[in-house]
């Protein structure tokens, strides 16, 4: 027989239920959604980094580089420049649309309330997306040999820097949420919940992989459940995250030996090629979210539950004693060990009623 979801069994009783949870059911409806054209998730970060630069000189390997020394003239070797700055990365992200991005589970409670699990929203899905970066930075006077140039001293300039891209940028759900169910137009439901998680991000910057650890948001969702023929859902959710800030702690990750070309300044038209170091300190994010996903449910009840009905009871038991004995793939052999026997009783009893 068709499997109904717990979904589709609370709309079908919710008149003579409508006071109370509906005893025994305890399937859970998990929901893959696909994003629609125009979806998108724009962020901008901004990492403090601080440490010092040099020349790229090397006498064995490079003795035509540019060596880097203190003040305005003068000076020998290659010296490293104490430098502080924020880099400053921006994404404006389209989300992807030919593979699900997300994904989240509903078990109906009864009395119009819904649990919500499993919230994971991929919002990059392994492909990275470029990112726009800006270096803001303060350094002293130095001057450069090869090219031959002077760099009066600086504060706070902003510079654009190679492209970097993001290569993870991900939302999980960290606790179950609860939400309102209730009816909607026609056979249709209506959920919304407001679902606790954390936001995480994997970078390249200045070359070098940066991960902003997770930082926690609040995801709020709206979502409408359409039944279908077959007794699952059919979810069309809007999320709205309008431009929110939060601190991201990225202190202590490094960056060794990065190369950047340096514009030279007097005279101009040529490029002093330096080689950046430094360490992060903790930075914020800002970030905004629009998304209008759709997608369909899949349900599962307790295992044991083997018409399909929600709930363990008598007529699984009837099920399983009739598949009793050697039985390969039988939905019976409940621990997949080719055969339907106590073991498998023991089960269903454990998610008994």
């Amino acid at each position: 027989m068709p499997r109904r979801s717990a979904l589709s069994l609370a709309l079908l009783t919710s008149v003579a239920f409508s006071s109370g949870a509906i005893a025994g059911v305890e399937c859970t409806t998990r929901f893959e959604l696909f994003a629609s054209p125009g979806d998108s998730l724009n962020f901008s970060l901004a990492l403090p980094l601080a440490g010092t630069f040099i020349g790229d000189w090397d006498p064995v390997d490079n003795p035509g580089g540019t060596r880097t020394r203190p003040g305005l003239f003068g000076g020998s070797g290659n010296n490293p420049i104490a430098y502080t700055s924020t880099v400053k990365p921006e994404l404006n992200l389209n989300l992807p649309t030919a593979v699900p991005v997300f994904t989240f589970c509903v078990k109906d409670l009864g009395g119009g309330v819904a649990e919500v699990t499993c919230t994971e929203f991929d919002l990059v899905r392994g492909s990275p997306a470029p990112l726009t970066i800006n270096l803001t930075i303060s350094y002293p006077n130095f001057n450069t040999v090869q090219p031959t140039a002077v760099f009066p001293g600086v504060s706070n300039v902003t510079l654009p820097i190679p492209a970097g891209s993001i290569t993870e940028a991900l939302v999980v759900q960290t606790k179950p949420a609860q939400g309102a169910l209730v009816p909607g137009v026609g056979e249709s439901l209506i959920l919304t919940a407001v679902v606790p998680a954390e936001l995480s991000f994997v970078a390249s910057l200045l070359g070098q992989p940066i991960e902003v650890p997770p930082s926690p948001i609040a995801l709020p969702i709206v979502a409408e459940l359409f039944p279908t023929l077959t007794g699952d859902y059919i979810a069309v959710v809007a999320i709205e995250i309008p431009a929110t800030e939060t601190d991201v702690p990225t202190g202590g990750q490094t960056i060794e030996n990065v190369p950047f070309d340096l514009p030279t300044l007097l005279p101009p038209g040529a490029f002093a090629h330096l080689l950046f170091s430094g360490t992060f300190s903790d930075g914020t994010l800002s970030f905004a979210l629009s998304a209008d996903l759709s997608g369909e449910g899949s349900t599962s009840g307790p295992l044991g539950d083997l018409n399909g009905d929600c709930i363990v009871n008598g007529a699984d038991l009837a099920i399983l004693l009739g598949q009793w004995g050697t039985c390969t793939g039988c939905a019976a052999d409940l621990n997949n060990d080719g055969a339907v026997n106590g073991a498998d009783i023991a089960i269903l009893l454990g998610n008994w009623g």
